[in-house]
Parts: structure tokens; C-alpha cells; sequence
């Protein structure tokens, strides 16, 4: 499973990003290099190949050239302000995984201030960046890269060792909430194979939080080796969402319709 991810837009610096993947991969190899033109095997559904890199990579290098803020769709629009534009859901997964992410700039690309950005993507204007410059400095420039990349691959990982698709809280600090998060649990538990609660009451009061407090706690607690999935049921399609976890914990899942793999992973 590649380490390294490599984000960029096709029309902003496809050339250079080509030129930097070769680098890291003749240091690192090219098992540990994603980048998609190179990794994505023919005929495969690019959405839930790519989406299974950005849940097991360690670290993303962005690559950010002059064009890549303002790049525009067909009918003009800024493509960053598409919540469906792959180059911002590839940085967005990344920041919320809270893994390195590091932008690199190339033709004389500035990083992007906060507020040019969507809310979602504004930490990456707080992340160190380095560049890539045109020769005599492309050597150097590399070298620097691949210095801090090591360094990054060879910290102990601080994912939890509990597979899980969580996303980041947005709470500074949970309390208060002791006794619903014991209740919750015990619930969970009064089955020794399948057990079911819902979370009621009425909007506003912190039901999601609840339930993702539960599920971070306990994924650093270790209570569910097996994993945590963690499924949107808002405008989200909770079928994918299922498969694409399976995937994630290496699970391997039959080709054909999309019932008969959800119908597969559950029965595992």
C-alpha cells in the first residue's frame, strides 16, 4: 500500500508532478508512490481506488503550481468551490485524517491564504511548504523533500491500530456527557453478536458528537479491533460507503452489483 500520496491538478503541473513522482520513486520505490495516471490499474472505478489510498496513506504532497487556485470548470467557476472536485476531497480527506500534509510549490506558485480557500481546505495555508524549482535547483530542492518525507515515514505511526473511517471532532474539550457515554456503551454491549441504539432528541444537542466521542474513545481504547466504520446517512450513499471501508481493512470484496458486495461485507 503506497505511503506517499501525490495531489495535483492535471492543468496546472502535470509535467513537473511527473518529474517529482520520478524522483521519489527512484528513493523510495514505486510500491510506496501514488499518483494517479501511474497507480490506477485500467478499467478499475477510479473514485473507490483513489478514495482507498487517501484512507492508508501516511503523508500527501500537494502539488500546488500557478494555476492550481484559480483553475476554472467549463462554465467558469472556481473548481476548489466543487465540494466534488477531486483535488480538494483528496487534501480535504487528508487534513481531516490529520496525517502531513505538504504542499509543494512549483513555477513560482505562492501557498495559497486562508481565506482563498474553502473553509475545509483553510489549515492547508498553515503547512510548511518547500519547492520544486526548474533546474540547477530541482536536485537540491528534491533532496530537501525527500529528507522531510523520511522523516515522516519513520516517526511510529500515530493512527491507532483500530481499522476506522472517523472523521476529526470539531469539539476543543467534551465533558458533561460521562453518563451518556456509559449508557451508550452498555447498550452496545447487552448482545453478544449484534446490538443496535439510536441516539434521540431533538436538534441541536450534540447526538452526533455523542456518538463520535464514543467511537474515537474507544477506538484508542482498543474495545473493537475489528473496526469502526463510521457511515453518513445524509446525501451520502451508505452502500459505497460500506464497500469502500471493507476495502480499507484489506477486505477483498466480489466484482458485479453493488448489493451483492454491501450483502458480502456484512456477512463477513
Amino acid at each position: 500500500m503506497p505511503s506517499i500520496f501525490i495531489s495535483y491538478r492535471i492543468s496546472d503541473s502535470a509535467d513537473i508532478t511527473g518529474h517529482i513522482r520520478e524522483r521519489l520513486v527512484d528513493y523510495f520505490g514505486a510500491e510506496q508512490i501514488f499518483r494517479d495516471v501511474q497507480s490506477i490499474p485500467l478499467g478499475i472505478d477510479f473514485r473507490g481506488y483513489i478514495n482507498t489510498e487517501l484512507d492508508n496513506c501516511q503523508v500527501m504532497v500537494v502539488v500546488i503550481g500557478p494555476k492550481w487556485l484559480s483553475a476554472e470548470d467549463t462554465k467558469g467557476n472556481r473548481r476548489l468551490e466543487h465540494p466534488d472536485d477531486w483535488v480538494r476531497r483528496e487534501i480535504e480527506t487528508a487534513l481531516n485524517r490529520e496525517i502531513p500534509v505538504i504542499p509543494v510549490l512549483v513555477g513560482n506558485a505562492r501557498l495559497p491564504k486562508a481565506e482563498e480557500l474553502p473553509e475545509s481546505l483553510q489549515a492547508l495555508a498553515y503547512r510548511n511548504s518547500t519547492t520544486a524549482r526548474a533546474d540547477p535547483d530541482f536536485d537540491p530542492d528534491m533532496a530537501r523533500l525527500i529528507k522531510s518525507l523520511e522523516a515522516v515515514l519513520a516517526e511510529p505511526s500515530s493512527a491507532p491500530s483500530t481499522p476506522n473511517n472517523l472523521p476529526r471532532s470539531g469539539a476543543v474539550e467534551f465533558v458533561g456527557r460521562e453518563t451518556d457515554l456509559n449508557n451508550l456503551h452498555i447498550r452496545l454491549h447487552q448482545s453478544d453478536r449484534v446490538a443496535i441504539t439510536a441516539l434521540r432528541g431533538m436538534g441541536g444537542i450534540g447526538k452526533t458528537e455523542l456518538a463520535l466521542q464514543y467511537a474515537l474513545h474507544h477506538r484508542d481504547e482498543g474495545t473493537y479491533p475489528g473496526g469502526i466504520c463510521w457511515l453518513q446517512a445524509r446525501d451520502q450513499d451508505v452502500a459505497s460507503q460500506i464497500v469502500r471501508f471493507a476495502k480499507t481493512v484489506e477486505m477483498s470484496t466480489p466484482e458485479g452489483e453493488l448489493a451483492d458486495q454491501v450483502a458480502y461485507v456484512w456477512a463477513q
